[in-house]
């Protein structure tokens, strides 16, 4: 599933169904702006009370911050450097063969020097992957992936790349938007810098409903690295999260001249969607290919063709998401039913994504192609499966406070 590569790194920990209670803890300290952007001397994490019982990881984790319980892994062997790098290497690949290379490199990096952090982190992220992608059983990679990125922690809980991982269990796979919350914060404050730990810390807070802390974040990686293609993706996507659609057609008519070949599919989809949004449906059709194989082509195409009336054209594109992405996407298949206000097989869609942990779901309150299905009863109710009633209700108080 190529959507998977293009948007996401990989990793996770225990089971927590969404809706559960989380754990008992002290507020959250907000993160200002000039301590994402420099501060990195925080010490102790002040939110934790270790009176009650908190979430297994979190606490874990920090518990050997408090306590000073490991000492943090500071170096490590020549070879087992070098086969880690290999694995950073095989991690960019996306290919199946490139994502065994890297967990063949980061075990056998690990076999070498087994309190080597980053090590661990990498194995996370790659077995995560491989879990999301369906190559191996979803469940049993996450509790590997999990697994792994405690490890890190164990060995370095100030290494930002390790809170980033569990984060991103907690999020794509966990749904607990509470602990993801905690972590990508932990992140923040070891890697202020970091651009991967800024992008995920936008998605969790434009999923909390802070708009304004989310653009700040997704514009912060972009004022690091001006011509980075992912910043400028994730502010792109930020923009279209928020509904600013000029500034989100800016963004991607920016990274099309910066990178005219390499990964365009996705970003002429993007635009695509865009300028559909804002009315200009004919204009968009420059920007999509009806016998693309590339899934966003394909739902961004029947979303247009739909706008545009053309509805033959557009069933035989549905048929074909509905043939090969029922067990894949079923969250883009209900994406294109919603637009179309065909209620009753958007839901049955959503309710597919739901059980098969589709990290689309993650989006669900964000996605303005859903928005037909906003004023059905069944729209509260599987935001309350997500656990995201909460964030919805206010996100909605928001915007009718705007003038």
């Amino acid at each position: 599933m190529s959507l998977v590569f293009a948007l996401l790194y990989f990793v996770w920990e225990s089971r927590i169904q969404p809706g559960s209670e989380p754990f008992s803890e002290e507020p959250i300290a907000q993160t200002s702006e000039e301590e994402i952007r420099g501060n990195n001397s925080i010490a102790v994490l002040p939110f934790i009370n270790m009176s009650s019982d908190p979430e297994r990881e979190v606490v874990n984790a920090l518990h050997i911050q408090l306590l000073g319980e490991a000492p943090l892994a500071t170096s490590t062997n020549t070879e087992a450097y070098n086969l880690y790098l290999r694995g950073k290497h095989f991690e960019t690949v996306p290919t199946l063969k490139g994502l065994e290379s890297a967990v063949k490199a980061y075990q056998e990096s690990i076999a070498l020097d087994a309190d080597f952090a980053p090590a661990w982190v990498g194995l996370s992220n790659v077995l995560r992957g491989q879990g999301q992608i369906d190559v191996t059983d979803l469940q049993e990679a996450m509790e590997a992936a999990r697994h792994a990125a405690m490890r890190a922690l164990e060995l370095d809980n100030e290494l930002a790349e390790a809170w980033l991982s569990l984060a991103e269990i907690q999020f794509h796979y966990d749904w607990d938007w509470t602990r993801a919350e905690v972590s990508t914060r932990t992140a923040l404050r070891y890697g202020p810098n970091n651009a991967p730990v800024l992008r995920l810390a936008t998605w969790v807070a434009l999923t909390r409903g802070e708009s304004e802390r989310a653009l700040r974040l997704a514009q912060l990686a972009v004022d690091l690295d001006p011509l980075d293609y992912w910043g400028l993706l994730n502010l792109g996507t930020t923009y279209w999260a928020l509904g600013q659609l000029e500034e989100e057609e800016r963004i991607y008519r920016r990274i099309l001249d910066l990178y005219p070949e390499s990964r365009s599919y996705m970003v002429r989809s993007f635009l695509a969607s865009t300028l559909t949004r804002q009315g200009k449906a004919e204009e968009s059709l420059r920007y999509v290919d009806f016998d693309s194989k590339n899934q966003w082509q394909r739902a961004i195409s029947a979303l247009i063709l739909h706008s545009l009336g053309r509805h033959e054209e557009e069933r035989p594109i549905q048929q074909i998401m509905i043939d090969e992405y029922s067990e894949t996407w079923a969250f883009g298949i209900a994406m294109t039913h919603a637009w179309h206000v065909d209620t009753d097989k958007a839901f049955k869609w959503l309710d597919t994504a739901f059980e098969q942990k589709e990290f689309n779901m993650t989006q669900l309150i964000l996605n303005q192609w859903l928005a037909p299905l906003h004023d059905d009863p069944r729209w509260e109710a599987i935001l309350e499966k997500m656990a995201l009633l909460e964030y919805w209700t206010k996100s909605q108080a928001g915007q009718e406070a705007k003038p």
